[in-house]
C-alpha cells in the first residue's frame, strides 16, 4: 500500500489511519487483488468503477460489512457533480470524502440536493486539517472520526438524522416521478394503459443502453433523419405518422438483435401507437413535465448506475387496482440481506437453483442471479463471465413463476438488465442476444399452484425464496382445491384463508432434500393465536433453522414517502428435513428500529436480538415469539408462570349461567335494520378516562339505523365494567357504571346481574389494583397490540388474563418487576416506531447506578461479594467494572485513557472486535468488565437481568473449562 502524504495526513485526522497502519475498516482499492474477505473484495471491484482510492466499512457479527465511505484525493481531477450524480443513482454508499491538503469535503450521496440545479453540489460539511483550524473545528470532525462509522453512531447524531434521509433517494425520487408521469399520462388517454406501461419501461432500458455507450448517435440517425437520442425517435411535434413508424421500426430492429421479447410490441398495440399523439411521451423524455410547477428532469438520473432492483417498485406502480390486493414492493435491503443469509458469498456452489413462485418483477431472482454472477467471478480471479456463461448461469439456475402477464414482463426485462450490467458496450452491441425466458420455462406465466399439484417440478430447487401476496382470500380455483385437501389431510383449514399461507406450505414440495424455504410471511405467521396449529404442523413437518422477524420495524420498513404499507412480516427459514424436536434449537432475530434500518441503511442488530430457543418451545410455546419481541427469556419465564392460572375469560364462562355477560359492543353493518337500541345513551370512543371515569359529555343518543349485531340487550343494563380496546399512555380504559349506556365494538362489556354486584365491583378492584400484571401480559401475548396496531388489544387477549381465586399469586417479583416495567415503559414504543423512543436515548447516571446495583445484587445471591467499581466514559461507549473481593492494587487496564486507544487495547489484549460486537464482557483476574454503547436500550434494568444471567453462565463453564 503506498499512498500520498496529504491522503496519509487527513486519514490519521480522522482516526483512520494509526501511524501507518489501516483501521479495521479502511480497504485501499490497490489492495483489491491481496484482499481475503470475499464481501470486501467484490465492494472494492465496485467502488474501483467510480475510481475511489480506498473505502471505508462497516463490520457487523456473523453478517457481510457493508461500505459507508468512498474516499478520493482531490488531485484526481474529480468531476464532483459528475461524481454525486452516479453514486446518488446506484446507492451504493452514503457517502464520499474528498481530500485535498488543507481540507477534508464530506459530501452526501443519499442527498439530491442541488442535483437538479446548475449550480455546483455543495459538500455537507469541510473540516480544516490545517493545525491553525483544529480546535475550532473538533466537535465537527468527531462526527467522522472512524469509530463513529465502527460502532455506528454517526448516524445517531442530529447531523445524520437530519440530513440522511430515505426519501431523497434515486429510489424513491425515480419511483415518485414515474408515478406522476404515469398518471399524467393516462389522463391523456391517447394511448391505453398497458400500451403506456410498456412505453415506460422500453424507455428505461433504452436510456440505460444510451449511457452504457451500447447505442450511439449514429444508431438513431437510421430510423429518423437528425435523430441523436432515443428522446429524438419519440419527438413527433409535427404529428406525423411518419414519426410514429420510426418509433415502430426502432423497436423492431432492437427485438431482431437482442431477442428476448424485450422490445416487442404486439400487433394491437403497434396500430394504436402508428396513430397516437405522442407529445406528451416526449415530453416526459426531455423532462418537460411539471409537477407542482418544478420541471422533472428526466437527465436528472445516471440510469446506468441506477440498481436493477428498481424495477421491482415499478412493478407495484404499473398494476392496475384490481390486482394490487396483497402486493406490495420488498425493500431492497430485505431482498439482500436474504440474498445474503441464503447464498452466502463465501459459500459458493458449483450449481445451485432457485426459484421464486410469486416473482413479480423478479427481485428476488435478480439479486439470486447477482449472487452467481459474483461466485463465479469469485472463482474466475475477478473475470467476469462470458456472455454465454452469463446466459447460460440463467438458464440452469433461476426460476419465476406468476399469474400475471405484466409481472413476467418486467422480470423478463430485469434479468435482462442484470445480464446488461456485466458486459461491455461493445459485447452488449455485438454479441448480445438474449434468450426468450418464457420459451426457456424460466419465467411461466401460470397460477403456482397448479404447478405445485401437478409436481411438474418436483424437489428441484436448492433455495425458494419469495415475497407472496398478503391476502386473505383464496384467488384461484386450484387455490381454493388445495386449501380443502388441507383441511381433509390435517382436520382444520387454512387459517383466515391467507394466500401467504398456503404458498409457503406448497413452496416446500419444490425443495431439494436439505435445502431451504425462505418465504415472507405476514405477522399472523408468528403473532395469531388461530395460526398457531398451521404454525405447530410446519414445525412438525421441516426443521425451522431461523427466524427473521421485522415486526420492529412494522411502521417503516415497507414505507414509502408518499405512503407504502405498514407491514409486521417476518420470515421463517425452512430446511426440507425432520427436526430434531429434543435437540434442534431456533435463532428468533427480532430486527428493531433504528436511524439506520428506518433510512434503508442496514438492519442494526444489538447482541440483544438474538433469541435461542428450544425446538420444543417454538413447537409448543404460542407466546414465545411476542416475548422474545418485547422482552427476551425471563419475559417467557414470567409469562410461563401466569399462564399456570385459571383466566379471566375461563372465569367469566363459568359465571354464565349466573346471568354474567361478557360480549362486545355492537356492530354497525348492512345484513338487517335493527332499531332496538334507538334512542339510547351511548358513549363515544373518548369517553372513558385514564383515572377509570367517563366523561358524561362525550354520551349521545345512538344515531345508527344499520346494526349487524347489537349483542344481547342486557349487556347495557347496570351495572357494568367497560373496557376500551386500547392502551392508552400505558394505561387499560375502563370504567365502573351503574347507568344503563350503548357501547359499539371497539368497547366489550362485563354485566352482572344486581345480586352478583360483589363479585363485578371485585373484577373492576383486581383490575385496577393489577393493572401493571395485566398491561404486561397483554403486551408479551397479544398478536394484535405493537404488532398489527400500536395500542389496540382483543377481547381474546383479555379473556387470556391469569385469574386465579387467590389473586395475589400473580403479583410480580422483584425482577419480574424489573422486566414488565421496561416493557410497558419502553419496548411497546419501541416497536410500535414511536418517534425518538426514549430507549435509543443516551443512558444517565441514574440509570447507568440502577442498572450496576441490579447486577450485583443478581451475582451475590450466589457470589455474595460482587460490588461495582468507578463507571469509564468515552465519547461513545461506556465501561461498567466490578470487582470480586478485594480491588487490585495495580490501575484498571483501561484508565483514563483515549477511547482510539481503549479500542484499541481491547482489541490487541482480548483478541476482540470492537467494531464487530457492541457489546463485550471481558473477565480480568477478578474483574468483569462491561463494554456496550451509551444508548439506554444496552442498559436497561432487564438487561442487567440478562447480563447477570449471563455472567453466571459464563463463570460456571470457566470454572468447569
Amino acid at each position: 500500500m503506498s499512498i500520498s502524504s496529504k491522503l496519509q495526513k487527513g486519514l490519521q485526522y480522522l482516526s483512520m489511519l494509526d501511524k501507518d497502519k489501516p483501521k479495521y475498516g479502511l480497504k485501499f482499492i490497490d489492495d483489491i487483488n491481496i484482499e481475503e474477505e470475499q464481501y470486501i473484495k467484490l465492494h472494492l471491484y465496485e467502488a474501483k468503477k467510480y475510481n475511489a482510492k480506498a473505502v471505508y466499512f462497516k463490520y457487523f457479527d456473523k453478517r457481510p460489512p457493508i461500505p459507508q465511505i468512498y474516499i478520493y484525493e482531490e488531485d484526481q481531477n474529480i468531476n464532483t457533480d459528475s461524481l454525486h450524480k452516479e453514486l446518488w443513482s446506484s446507492c451504493k454508499v452514503p457517502m464520499f470524502f474528498i481530500f485535498s491538503t488543507t481540507d477534508i469535503k464530506i459530501f452526501n450521496s443519499m442527498s439530491k440536493k442541488n442535483i437538479d440545479k446548475t449550480e455546483n453540489i455543495e459538500p455537507l460539511e469541510v473540516l480544516q486539517i490545517a493545525a491553525q483550524f483544529q480546535n475550532d473545528n473538533q466537535a465537527h470532525t468527531n462526527n467522522f472520526k472512524a469509530s463513529m462509522f465502527d460502532s455506528g453512531e454517526f448516524w445517531n447524531t442530529s447531523l445524520a438524522k437530519k440530513e440522511f434521509e430515505y426519501k431523497n433517494s434515486a429510489y424513491e425520487t425515480l419511483l415518485d416521478y414515474l408515478k406522476w408521469c404515469r398518471n399524467e399520462l393516462l389522463t391523456e388517454k391517447f394511448l391505453p394503459k398497458k400500451v403506456i406501461n410498456s412505453l415506460l419501461i422500453k424507455a428505461i432500458l433504452v436510456r440505460y443502453l444510451e449511457e452504457r455507450l451500447v447505442l450511439n448517435e449514429n444508431y438513431f440517425n437510421i430510423f429518423k433523419n437528425g435523430a441523436k437520442n432515443f428522446q429524438d425517435i419519440c419527438d413527433n411535434s409535427n404529428n406525423s405518422e411518419k414519426d410514429n413508424i420510426a418509433l415502430l421500426e426502432f423497436f423492431d430492429k432492437l427485438t431482431n438483435k437482442f431477442n428476448g421479447g424485450m422490445f416487442e410490441i404486439n400487433p394491437e398495440h403497434r396500430e394504436q401507437i402508428k396513430t397516437a399523439d405522442l407529445s406528451k411521451f416526449s415530453q416526459f423524455l426531455k423532462g418537460d413535465m411539471s409537477k407542482n410547477g418544478q420541471l422533472h428532469f428526466w437527465k436528472l438520473y445516471s440510469f446506468k448506475d441506477l440498481p436493477i432492483e428498481l424495477i421491482s417498485n415499478i412493478y407495484e406502480l404499473f398494476l392496475d387496482d384490481k390486482n394490487k390486493e396483497g402486493v406490495v414492493y420488498t425493500p431492497p435491503l430485505l431482498v439482500n440481506f436474504l440474498i445474503d443469509e441464503m447464498m452466502p458469498l463465501d459459500k459458493p456452489k458449483e450449481s445451485f437453483k432457485v426459484i421464486d413462485p410469486s416473482c413479480g418483477s423478479g427481485v428476488f431472482l435478480v439479486a439470486a442471479y447477482k449472487r452467481l454472477i459474483q461466485w463465479h467471478m469469485l472463482k474466475n480471479n475477478m473475470q467476469k463471465p462470458s456472455t454465454e456463461m452469463l446466459k447460460k448461469l440463467i438458464r440452469d439456475n433461476i426460476f419465476g413463476i406468476d399469474k400475471e402477464k405484466d409481472a413476467v414482463e418486467l422480470a423478463k426485462f430485469s434479468l435482462s438488465l442484470a445480464i446488461c450490467d456485466t458486459l461491455s458496450p461493445e459485447l452488449i452491441f455485438n454479441d448480445l442476444h438474449f434468450d426468450n425466458l418464457e420459451t426457456t420455462n424460466n419465467l411461466i406465466t401460470k397460477d403456482f399452484f397448479e404447478i405445485a399439484d401437478n409436481d411438474s417440478f418436483g424437489e428441484s430447487f436448492d433455495l425458494v425464496i419469495g415475497n407472496p401476496p398478503f391476502m386473505s382470500k383464496l384467488n384461484t380455483s386450484k387455490a381454493k382445491e388445495l386449501e380443502k385437501d388441507y383441511f381433509k389431510k390435517h382436520g382444520f383449514k387454512l387459517p383466515n384463508k391467507q394466500l401467504a399461507f398456503l404458498f409457503l406450505e406448497q413452496s416446500l414440495k419444490l425443495c431439494k432434500q436439505n435445502s431451504h424455504v425462505c418465504m415472507i410471511q405476514p405477522p399472523a405467521f408468528l403473532y395469531a393465536n388461530n395460526v398457531y396449529n398451521f404454525r405447530k404442523k410446519l414445525f412438525e413437518s421441516y426443521k425451522v433453522k431461523q427466524v427473521l422477524d421485522f415486526a420492529g420495524l412494522n411502521s417503516s420498513l415497507f414505507k414509502r414517502k408518499d405512503g407504502g404499507a405498514n407491514v409486521a412480516v417476518s420470515v421463517p427459514i425452512f430446511q426440507n428435513s425432520k427436526p430434531d424436536v429434543d435437540k434442534d434449537r431456533v435463532l428468533h432475530v427480532t430486527v428493531r428500529e433504528t436511524v439506520s434500518s428506518k433510512e434503508k441503511l442496514y438492519f442494526d442488530l444489538s447482541y440483544y436480538d438474538f433469541h435461542w430457543v428450544t425446538y420444543r418451545q417454538v413447537k409448543e410455546n404460542k407466546y414465545i415469539w411476542k416475548c422474545n419481541l418485547v422482552g427476551g427469556s425471563r419475559t417467557i419465564d414470567t409469562i410461563d408462570r401466569l399462564s399456570q392460572f385459571e383466566t379471566l375469560g375461563k372465569f367469566l364462562e363459568d359465571r354464565k349461567k349466573d346471568g354474567f355477560i361478557y360480549s362486545e359492543g355492537y356492530i354497525v353493518g348492512n345484513k338487517k335494520k335493527d332499531n332496538i337500541l334507538q334512542g339510547r345513551q351511548e358513549i363515544k370512543n373518548d369517553a372513558i378516562q385514564e383515572d377509570h371515569t367517563i366523561k358524561w359529555n362525550k354520551i349521545h343518543l345512538i344515531s345508527h339505523e344499520k346494526i349487524e349485531a347489537c349483542r344481547d340487550i342486557k349487556l347495557y343494563d347496570t351495572p357494568v365494567i367497560i373496557v376500551k380496546e386500547t392502551i392508552s399512555n400505558k394505561k387499560f380504559l375502563f370504567a365502573y357504571t351503574d347507568k344503563d349506556v350503548v357501547f359499539c365494538n371497539n368497547f366489550f362489556g362485563i354485566k352482572a346481574p344486581q345480586k352478583y354486584f360483589a363479585i363485578l365491583k371485585k373484577i373492576y378492584e383486581n383490575m385496577d389494583n393489577y393493572d401493571r400484571e395485566f398491561i404486561f401480559h397483554i403486551i408479551a401475548t397479544s398478536g394484535k397490540l405493537g404488532v398489527y396496531k400500536a395500542t389496540a388489544f382483543l377481547k381474546t387477549d383479555f379473556s387470556m388474563l391469569p385469574y386465579p381465586n387467590n389473586i395475589e399469586k400473580i403479583k410480580l417479583s422483584e425482577t419480574e418487576q424489573y422486566f414488565a416495567d421496561d416493557v410497558i415503559k419502553y419496548m411497546l414504543d419501541w416497536i410500535n416506531g414511536i418517534k425518538n423512543p426514549k430507549i435509543l436515548e443516551n443512558v444517565t447516571d441514574n440509570q447507568i447506578e440502577e442498572y450496576k446495583t441490579i447486577y450485583c445484587k443478581l451475582l451475590n445471591a450466589i457470589y455474595a461479594d460482587y460490588k461495582p467499581l468507578e463507571t469509564i466514559k468515552t465519547g461513545q461507549f461506556i465501561i461498567t467494572p466490578f470487582c470480586y473481593g478485594e480491588k487490585p492494587n495495580s490501575n484498571l487496564i483501561f484508565g483514563n485513557i483515549a477511547q482510539e486507544d481503549m479500542i484499541t487495547l481491547i482489541n490487541n489484549r482480548y483478541h476482540e472486535n470492537i467494531n464487530i460486537k457492541r457489546v463485550i464482557k471481558i473477565y480480568d483476574k477478578n474483574i468483569i468488565y462491561i463494554i456496550k454503547p451509551k444508548q439506554y436500550r444496552f442498559w436497561l434494568k432487564s438487561i442487567a437481568i440478562r447480563d447477570a444471567d449471563e455472567t453466571t453462565a459464563d463463570i460456571v463453564t470457566m470454572r468447569y473449562n
